[in-house]
């Protein structure tokens, strides 16, 4: 196996001078990008634990109203039973 020489891929090459703008044009867009989505990814992971936390409370009331719920249907068996029905 050989290994790649610098001068293969360009590295030593000739850079013409419009050229080596363009690199540095080029570094600064991916790095406004870079850090663009880095923005927006921080966002949505904050966006994401909000949603969660506001499933969590969804959750939560829906387990509270499901215990409501259990304790006015024994009321009203109860009331059905003539006051047999016990808790």
């Amino acid at each position: 196996m050989t290994d790649v020489r610098p001068d293969q891929c360009g590295l030593y090459s000739a850079v013409i001078t419009d050229e080596v703008e363009h690199v540095k044009d080029a570094i600064q867009r991916y790095q406004r990008v870079m850090m663009l989505s880095r923005k927006v990814s921080d966002q949505y992971r904050k966006g994401a634990r909000e949603c969660d936390r506001i499933a969590d409370t969804w959750a939560d009331n829906a387990n509270d109203m499901a215990g409501l719920l259990l304790l006015a249907l024994q009321r009203q068996w109860a009331l059905q039973d003539g006051g047999k029905w016990k808790n």
